[in-house]
Formats: structure tokens, sequence, C-alpha cells
């Protein structure tokens, strides 16, 4: 039985993630809230289907270790993702500081990783949901990774249980991109099944323009990985 009654929760991004790098980093306050009021949800109301509670990050968040050693099916909720380990794409491990970290590129250049909202990219970071339904609480975060003028953002699962939380590596949710795909939205409906709207880049398309290839994919949690589900 799942710990909290959620019909839909949205995840939307602040602003056209096909943009130029410098545009990253102004996203303004203002414009944030304004956002945010914007989460939308999705079916009717009733007593079998509750409206939707939404929750931002923790204001006084408890250690990895507190966290992890949490008892209560929600306990992810009050995990401290800010200054947690993480596995990049590339499989590389990063320990992040108040939300950021960084390591030396192959080619001497800098990686910088960020836990969203550093850069007030997405509005409402993380998304909870009982997305394997096991009973336990999970966190969908989004980690920006940039590397000179280039970046990706991508939505990573967090799975709660008995032990704490841990990170599923293995995951075919896509990464929004710098001159790449662009990511609307992602939100979570009923059954735990992760909804991501977007847009892929036409490849006579220039970096200023927004992806033209509007999709709208679905995918779940099957044991240590989020898979896509295939409609034939």
């Amino acid at each position: 039985m799942r710990t909290t009654a959620v019909a839909a929760l949205t995840l939307t991004a602040a602003l056209a993630l096909g943009a130029c790098q410098d545009e990253v980093t102004s996203a303004s306050p203002s414009s944030t809230a304004s956002s945010s009021a914007s989460n939308t949800t999705e079916g009717p109301s009733s007593a079998s289907n509750p409206p939707p509670t939404t929750r931002a990050w923790s204001k006084t968040p408890t250690s990895g270790a507190t966290a992890a050693n949490a008892s209560g099916r929600e306990a992810i909720t009050s995990f401290d993702f800010k200054n947690a380990t993480w596995t990049t794409a590339d499989g590389s491990r990063v320990t992040m500081k108040n939300g950021r970290a960084r390591t030396a590129g192959s080619d001497g250049s800098t990686r910088t990783y960020s836990v969203s909202p550093h850069y007030q990219l997405w509005t409402h970071t993380p998304l909870f949901y009982d997305l394997d339904d096991d009973g336990y609480e999970d966190a969908i975060v989004v980690l920006e990774e940039a590397e000179g003028n280039g970046y990706s953002d991508t939505p990573i699962v967090w799975l709660g249980g008995p032990s704490g939380p841990r990170q599923l590596t293995t995951s075919a949710l896509p990464s929004a991109q710098r001159c790449g795909t662009y990511i609307k939205s992602i939100k979570v409906v009923a059954g735990g099944t992760i909804v991501v709207e977007g847009a892929e880049r036409s490849e006579n398309q220039v970096c200023a323009e927004l992806p033209n290839k509007p999709f709208t994919r679905t995918f779940s949690v099957k044991g240590n990985r989020v898979v896509e589900q295939i409609v034939e």
C-alpha cells in the first residue's frame, strides 16, 4: 500500500534547456516562484482519488547517515541529497557538498555537478512517490553536469527502503542537454508510472532553436532499473 496518496505530480522546467549556458544561471527567484505555482495534477479529486501532495526541499535536512538509519516509510523525504554521494552517467562517484561537486575531466577540463535546484532549473525537486510499490517513498532528483559551455540535466531515481535511500544507476530516463533534447515536464501518475514530456532536435536545427520533435515517454521501476514502457 502506498504511504502517500498522490494522483500526479509534475516537475516543470523553469527555462528552455536548449538555450545558451549563461542563461542557465540567470533564472530569477520571481520566475521560479511563478513556475512553481503552475504545478499540475491529473484526474478529478474524490475519496478514492484524493488531490496530490507536493513537498519542496527540506528546510532542515538530516545528514545522509541519519536519514539512512531513520525509521518510517517516508525517511527519504528528509534525506540530504545535497551532501550525498552520487554515481554519475559515466560511472564516477562524486560526493556533493551543499549541492555541488567538481571533478577533473580526462582532458584536463573541470566538470561541475550540482543537485537541482542549485541553478533553479527545476521547480519541484525532488518528487516523492512510492515508485516500486514496496510501501516506502522514493524520489526523483535532477543532477546537473556542466563542462565548459555544455551541460546535461539527468533525472535520477533514488529508492527508499529499510536500509536507507539508494540510487538506481541503470536508468532509461532521458537527459536534457544543451543543443540537444529538451524536457518540458516529468510527472508521476497513479501506479508509479513516470511520464516524461519533451522534444528532440532535428538534425538540421541550430542550437538557438528549440527542439521541434515532441515526445511523451513513460517509464517504470523494475527491480534495480528504470525501464521504458514500449507501446506497440
